[in-house]
């Protein structure tokens, strides 16, 4: 299982807690630690603003992932929105790229994209596809789709416990026979399951509360419990965290090293899609 930093909150409003961007200096010192921490990928997108463009004056080590969101009425598009990151990365070739809209799509259109995009394969414009979801029975049609060779990008987190629920309906076989990778996004919930503070705008909701009283029953960090859950779930693959400082860089990479505890994850598990689902969230802007 890998880490990956993610960039969502770096240079653009993420989630409901607001932040300053950091500076150019700063990213290019969490780009440089994670590397050295065996953050392999960094995880970006054309919408997360001028990241990209960052990226491409640092010229960092690892492997970037970026993503494109489909028009369904010009499918051209997908190599425009290719070119240009190509273009603000500074690369030739992008290593790995994500439908952002998938879940808008109709069958007929993810099919086209997908058409396009193993045709950017043969011409090398990328290395490799994916597609990002919220809904975990996109794992679950991958022996139907019949594709190969790609990533899926997907939420999870210990109080969204979805996907270890169709996990135990899905071999994990298919997968691996078909080369599919499953990346977890929003592990710490944008944020919101790190935030222990009177700002945080879920702060009064019984399964948040439950969340940090079971944290210290057990003193754990909130943060080593949710990734204590994160390894659990087999068929991940790679874990999307949103970093930023070089604090929360060395916590992380030291609390992935450690044992999980002995409890019932289930006791922690959140019904609440008002909650648990972002899309569902008022942005208080």
């Amino acid at each position: 299982m890998k880490l990956i930093l993610g960039s969502a909150s770096w240079r653009s409003r993420y989630g409901l807690i607001s932040k300053n961007p950091l500076s150019k200096k700063r990213i290019n010192r969490l780009v440089m630690r994670g590397a050295l921490l065996g953050f392999d990928y960094i995880d970006t997108a054309p919408t997360y603003g001028d990241t990209e463009a960052i990226l491409g004056k640092i010229k960092p080590q690892q492997k970037i992932a970026t993503k494109v969101t489909v028009d369904p009425l010009n499918f051209s598009s997908i190599n425009e929105s290719i070119n240009c990151s190509r273009k603000r990365l500074g690369i030739e070739s992008l290593d790995l790229i994500f439908v952002h809209n998938w879940d808008t799509l109709s069958q007929l259109e993810k099919y086209k994209s997908v058409e396009k995009l193993q045709k950017c394969i043969l011409e090398q414009s990328i290395k490799k596809w994916g597609f990002s979801t919220y809904d975990v029975l996109e794992l679950k049609k991958i022996k139907k789709y019949g594709w190969t060779n790609l990533n899926i990008q997907i939420n999870s987190n210990i109080l969204d416990q979805r996907l270890l629920e169709v996990e135990n309906v899905l071999e994990q076989s298919v997968l691996k026979k078909q080369s599919v990778e499953v990346w977890v996004r929003s592990v710490f919930l944008q944020g919101i399951l790190l935030d222990q503070t009177l700002k945080n705008p879920f702060a009064d909701h019984p399964d948040l509360i439950n969340f940090f009283s079971i944290c210290e029953q057990y003193g754990l960090s909130p943060l080593k419990l949710c990734l204590a859950y994160m390894r659990l779930i087999g068929v991940v693959d790679g874990i999307i965290v949103g970093i930023e400082n070089e604090i929360q860089l060395k916590e992380i990479a030291a609390a992935f090293q450690d044992g999980s505890p002995n409890l019932d994850f289930q006791l922690l598990q959140s019904k609440d899609l008002k909650l648990i689902d972002p899309r569902n969230w008022e942005i208080r802007r």
